[in-house]
Parts: structure tokens; sequence; C-alpha cells
């Protein structure tokens, strides 16, 4: 055996280090950055809560959660740009850097004139253009659906042009994994979005000005975006393409899974039962916190692990463990502390949630488990596991359509939604994987 070989396995053990502590660090950034962006959403949420009627405030929700689904086309975006630049970083092609000379406008136009060249940044573009123009056709029918006027409609068509375009640039930032970067220009858009908002309502004007707001703050982060975020050029949208539809169909059917029953709370029931359920789901999905931690830090990981043809199984499910530990225990707590924490929180307006916000706890803790596998499964070149997803989300809006007669029957139909989400994204997350290190999405 030559002399250089033992140090072999110190120098894989030091990389190994310098990669858990890398992991760690970025954990520990996102996770701060999280929860500082789903405390301030929290705090508007209550603040609202506070400052509206049930009815109001059953009104504001599901325009935000009509919203949420609007932008599912942004977030897909935002997840196959961040897979392929995790899977560049991961067979050692370097991005190019920042553009950091000149003063501010100078920058800005390069980067607009870069912008332009981006064929991926364009198609974000015209998603949401389309998007926008989309809402604005239907917005008599949404407006009818919600029980609102039509400037809500409208301004929920202002928002989605400017989610899309923000969304290259979000994900980026999570492929290259500068989290502190993210982290800044997250804070910032929750804090522009807090201040304005809460103004809005407490002046009286409305659930449309909080929605102008929103398309105001992602606006001023594309234009932070493009001032600081390294540029890697427009090639390989062949590869995206497909990719981008993937994650485009498992997000709509996410998005439906976890937020369908606000809307449609708002459709069936009156208005006032539809506040307290919406106050109670305010409350209830607080557990969903923590996957969203771990998903966004492991994505770019998982990514690099299955181009490298890694396997993550043990990891995963450790990870799993602790969300449903932590979640169990928050549904608990809502279940001794209910009546306590909406005293605390809201006030005597929403006597009936308090009731309902441990229920909504406990059935989202499979879908708290289902969010980390999917992002998992989504770092593998698998589709199969998809149209089972599209099953168990047609079912959950089925029960939905079928069993709304009360809050309860809401709340029974995302559990089995839930349940059936976490049978199928664990069965493709955690599926042995080829040890071919993956790397025909990078390049083209």
């Amino acid at each position: 055996m030559p002399q250089g070989s033992p140090s072999v396995e110190p120098s894989a053990s030091r990389r190994t280090a310098r990669e858990n502590s890398k992991l760690l660090g970025n954990a520990l950034v996102v996770s701060i950055a999280v929860f500082a962006v789903n405390a301030s959403n929290f705090v508007f949420q209550v603040g609202t809560g506070r400052l509206l009627s049930s009815e109001e405030y059953g009104l504001l929700l599901s325009a935000f959660t009509l919203l949420a689904l609007l932008s599912v086309a942004s977030s897909a975006i935002m997840t196959a740009v961040s897979k392929r630049e995790a899977m560049k970083i991961a067979v050692e092609q370097p991005v190019a850097a920042s553009v950091d000379q000149g003063g501010l406008w100078l920058r800005f136009t390069l980067a607009l004139s870069e912008l332009r060249r981006d064929r991926l940044a364009m198609i974000a573009v015209q998603i949401g253009l389309v998007g926008g123009l989309v809402m604005c056709l239907a917005a008599p029918l949404v407006a009818d659906f919600l029980h609102s006027g039509i400037e809500v409609a409208l301004a929920l068509a202002a928002s989605v042009p400017t989610i899309c375009t923000t969304a290259v640039i979000y994900g980026r930032l999570q492929g290259q994994q500068r989290f502190q970067l993210f982290a800044v220009i997250s804070l910032a858009v929750a804090m522009v979005k807090l201040t304005l908002g809460l103004g809005a309502v407490a002046t009286g004007r409305g659930t449309a000005a909080v929605l102008v707001v929103v398309a105001i703050a992602t606006l001023l982060a594309t234009i932070w975006g493009l001032l600081v975020v390294r540029e890697p050029g427009p090639s390989g949208l062949r590869a995206l393409s497909p990719e981008i539809l993937r994650i485009l169909v498992v997000l709509v059917c996410w998005r439906a899974i976890i937020g369908m029953d606000v809307p449609l709370a708002r459709f069936w029931l009156t208005d006032r039962v539809a506040g307290q359920y919406a106050a109670a789901v305010v409350i209830g999905r607080g557990v969903l916190w923590l996957p969203e931690i771990v998903s966004f830090v492991m994505f770019p990981a998982m990514a690099s692990a299955v181009a490298q043809g890694k396997s993550t199984r043990q990891e995963l499910i450790r990870a799993i463990a602790l969300t449903l530990s932590l979640c169990l225990l928050g549904a608990l707590a809502l279940w001794a502390l209910g009546p306590v924490i909406f005293d605390l929180l809201y006030g005597s307006e929403y006597p009936q949630a308090a009731g309902l916000s441990w229920k909504v706890a406990l059935s989202s803790i499979p879908t708290a488990a289902a969010n980390l596998l999917m992002f998992a499964a989504l770092a593998r070149r698998e589709s199969g596991w998809i149209v089972m997803l599209v099953s168990a989300a047609l079912i959950q809006v089925g029960l939905l359509a079928l069993f709304h007669r009360n809050p309860q029957q809401l709340v029974l139909g995302s559990a089995v939604g839930g349940i059936l989400t976490l049978a199928i994204t664990f069965r493709a997350a955690t599926r042995p994987t080829s040890s071919v290190p993956d790397s025909s999405l990078v390049g083209a």
C-alpha cells in the first residue's frame, strides 16, 4: 500500500465535517430568517384579526390563500432554478459572479440587460403577465366566489407578475446556498408587508389595498435581487422545462391540500363561521413552520446528493421523526391552552376558533411530514408518484365538496388528504436510488 494512502480517509472526514458544519450554519441562518418571516406574517394575521370583524377577516385570509395558489407557478420556477444551481455546484460548474462595479443605476441597467437574455427569467415574466391577464378576465367570478367586490380580484391579478419574477431571484439564491442574502431580502419584504399591510387595514383601506402592498413588496425584492444575485446565464432551458412542469403540478396539488379549505369555507359556510375557521387555521397550521425550515435547507443538499448518487434515507427519516414530535407537542399545547391563546391574541371576536385550532393542528401533522418528503422526492428525476399525488389532491377537494356542513367536516377532509399525501411522498422519497451520479440535468 502506498505511504500516502492512509491520508485519504482523514481528508474525506475533514471534508465531510466541513460540509456538515456548512449545512448546520445554513440551517441556523434559514431557521432564523424563516422564523422571523413567519413571525412577521403571524403578527400581521393576528393584528388584522383584531382590527377586522370575523367576516372581513375570512375574506382577507381567503384572498391570501388564492394568492398562494396563483403563485404556484413562481414556486415551481424557484424550485427548478434552485435544483439546477445546486447541481451545477455539485459537478463543479461555478456560476458567474455578481456585477460589483459602477453605481447602482449602472448595475441595475446591466442586470436588466442580462435578464432580457435569460430565457428562463423571460418565461417567468411571461407566465406572470399571462396569469395576471387571466385573473383580470376572471375577476367577476372570483369576486362572486369570495363574496367580495371586484377590486379584490383585480388586486390579486396585480400581484401575480411580480411574484413570478421574484421567484427567479429566490431560486438562484437558494440553489447557490447564499442563505444569508436570501434571509436579508426575505426579511425586508416581510417587514414592508407587515408595516404597510397593517397600516392599510388600520386606516380602513380593505383587502384590495393589502394585496397591492404585497405586489409592491415583491417588486422591491425583484429590483434588489437584480443588483446582487449572480447571473448563471441562459443555458439549459430545455432541461429545465420538464422540471418546471413537474414541480408545477406538485405544488398545485400541495397548495390545494394545505389551503383550499379556507376559501371553500368562505364559499360554503356563512361569512362569520368562515372567519372563525380561518382564525383556527392561522393558529393550528403553525405546526408547518418547522418542516418549511428543514425542507428549504435540505432541498439543495438533496439535489447535490442525487447528482452524486448518494443515499440520504436515514437522514430523511430522522428529520421526519423530529418534525412529527414537535408538531405533536404543538397540537397538544393548543388542546390544553387554546382558549387562553385565542383570548390573548384575538380577543373575544373568535370564540369558536379556539376549539377548532387543536383539531386543525392535529390534522396538519401528516402534511408537515409530507412537506419534507415532497421536496426530497422532487430532488429525484422520478415522475410516477406525481400522478398519485394529483389523485390525493383531487380526493381531498372532493371530500371538501361533499362534506362541508360545518368546520369539523372540513378539518376531517384536510386530514384525509394529508394522510394520503404522506403515504405517497414517503414511498417516493425513501425508495432506493441509483448509485450512478445523475448529471443529466447539468449542462446543455
